[in-house]
């Protein structure tokens, strides 16, 4: 039976998010997406400016409505349910979640996997794995584990929805549907590094057009692609990897065929950025489900392995892999924060019942590495400190209650040793374990709309000039101190020294993108406020070791 919960026509379909297309009037907002008035903006430049912005425009919502129609002809002829691409990448992952005991957030696993499996029911989704009752298909379907037609592998390159809807029900759509539906034959699919974003005020290669270029570089091939996607360059920055179709941009729709250009468009990108520093990972991830592929079809593939070939034969791939990173960072531990002793870092406050204020103060001061740091009649504040002047926790005696604070459960227990001769009684413990603090919501961290105007009034106030000159001070003692610094992530090495070796030099230059993809990445989600943050240039510390 159809599926009534999706109708085409429905406002609240997966898909449907298209605008309808006009011919502006002097007063109506301008095509372009200036937000200015039609007669204020492009219908005072040269047509060509306006004719650019409005065919790509265009473009988004015959891409947008070929996939709608492709959506529903799944649900209307063959009976598909969209839940159903979800059940097939649960089933083919080289793993099965164990969702209650190790994801943080299982809502939001499912959630990815519903966004994911949507992109995928049209673009991958092997739909010959199901029974159907089609008169344009005239033979019964016989499949592979895989879900493919195992007697006549030709069927593997027709086996995707938007080709099915295009070779059997091609009156369902228009001319210019069916050219974008046919120029995804062209695509190009794999995962793609961020190089640049272009935007309409820097190297502007959409003709007269004014909308950003994205250049990305496939991780496998080392090919260079310009994708023309004004929501994709509001998400993305350099160093970003991405997933999906590279499907050729058609500039100029009113062709009778499909005229092919240098830039393109990403389709069925799922709902992810992979990080420089997990290139590595997610390579290991492709390569694996691709093997597996691969061995299952050998008989369509050369011995010498080309993943660019298997990701196009199977796009299926690109869904697999993104569940399957998406899995893993959702569930592996957060990593422990320590305090300097290499203990993991544990709030906690500890009350206790006084019967003789005076003489715990007394006993409290001849204890070793124990000092009053202030006294008032209320409360009198002891800091317990070690030989390294480093402080392991704070005392708060008042007249009938003594309250310690430390910051790891080592330090607690040591803390109740010596103590326990005091004349107190120990009454319960809390703890708040700083893992717990950065998986809570972030709302609970929201400033009030007061505290963030009075932050920015307080910013403002700090001349520019000498804001900056404090910055690159500080960024120049950051870069010479951090190239002379032990890592971790480089083998707890320095840099400086890390860099005379080839590996050792690749892992320095991955963890100089890991810095700058996270610092656009912030400047974009905070803003270009008054911060010495934006003062940040990675391209210094390149120039120190590389």
């Amino acid at each position: 039976m159809k599926n009534k919960n999706h109708p085409p026509n429905n406002k609240n379909h997966p898909l449907n998010n298209k605008t309808e297309s006009y011919k502006p009037g002097r007063n109506d907002p301008c095509l372009c997406g200036s937000g200015k008035k039609y007669k204020n903006c492009c219908l005072s430049k040269k047509e060509t400016v306006n004719l650019s912005n409005y065919r790509y425009n265009r473009y988004l919502e015959i891409r947008q409505s070929a996939t709608i129609k492709v959506f529903d002809l799944g649900i209307e002829k063959l009976k598909l349910e969209a839940p159903e691409s979800a059940y097939y990448l649960f089933d083919f992952l080289l793993f099965h979640p164990d969702k209650k005991n190790k994801i943080r957030n299982e809502q939001e696993f499912e959630d990815f996997v519903r966004d994911t499996s949507l992109l995928l029911y049209t673009h991958g989704y092997p739909i010959f794995e199901m029974d159907f009752d089609d008169d344009n298909y005239g033979k019964n379907i016989e499949t592979d584990e895989f879900g493919f037609d195992f007697i006549n592998t030709e069927d593997v390159y027709d086996n995707y929805l938007w080709k099915y809807c295009l070779k059997n029900y091609p009156d369902r759509f228009t001319d210019e549907e069916k050219r974008f539906l046919e120029s995804l034959n062209q695509s190009v699919n794999g995962f793609f590094k961020v190089l640049s974003i272009n935007d309409k005020n820097g190297i502007d290669n959409f003709s007269t057009g004014n909308y950003p270029v994205v250049e990305v570089e496939d991780i496998f091939t080392k090919k260079h692609y310009s994708i023309i996607d004004k929501q994709l360059s509001e998400g993305v920055v350099k160093h970003d990897i991405i997933s999906g179709l590279l499907a050729p941009y058609e500039m100029d729709a009113e062709q009778n065929s499909a005229r092919l250009t240098d830039l393109y468009v990403m389709e069925g990108s799922p709902p992810i950025l992979y990080p420089p520093l997990d290139e590595p990972l997610l390579l290991e991830m492709v390569k694996e489900y691709c093997r597996i592929y691969r061995k299952e079809y050998k008989i369509l593939f050369d011995k010498k392995v080309d993943y660019s070939k298997i990701l196009k034969d199977f796009p299926v791939i690109i869904y697999l892999v993104s569940v399957h990173y998406f899995y893993h960072i959702i569930s592996r531990p957060l990593p422990k924060l320590v305090n300097y002793d290499k203990e993991e870092m544990i709030m906690s406050t500890s009350a206790y019942k006084v019967i003789d204020r005076e003489e715990v103060k007394m006993k409290l001061i001849k204890l070793n590495d124990i000092r009053i740091v202030e006294e008032t009649k209320k409360q009198i504040v002891f800091s317990w400190s070690n030989e390294k002047n480093t402080i392991l926790g704070t005392i708060f005696l008042k007249e009938k209650s003594l309250a310690f604070e430390t910051n790891s459960l080592e330090r607690l227990e040591r803390f109740k040793k010596k103590i326990q001769k005091l004349p107190l009684e120990f009454q319960k413990t809390d703890y708040t374990y700083i893992n717990d603090l950065l998986s809570q919501s972030s709302k609970n961290k929201l400033k009030t709309a007061e505290a963030k105007k009075a932050e920015k009034k307080e910013k403002l106030e700090i001349p520019e000039a000498e804001l900056e000159k404090f910055a690159l001070k500080w960024w120049e003692d950051y870069y010479n101190d951090w190239v002379n610094t032990k890592i971790p992530a480089i083998g707890n090495i320095a840099p400086l020294e890390a860099v005379k070796t080839k590996e050792g030099r690749k892992k320095v230059e991955a963890l100089i993108n890991d810095y700058e993809n996270k610092n656009l990445h912030a400047s974009n989600k905070e803003g270009n406020g008054i911060n010495i943050q934006k003062y940040f240039n990675p391209d210094e510390l390149r120039k120190r070791l590389l």
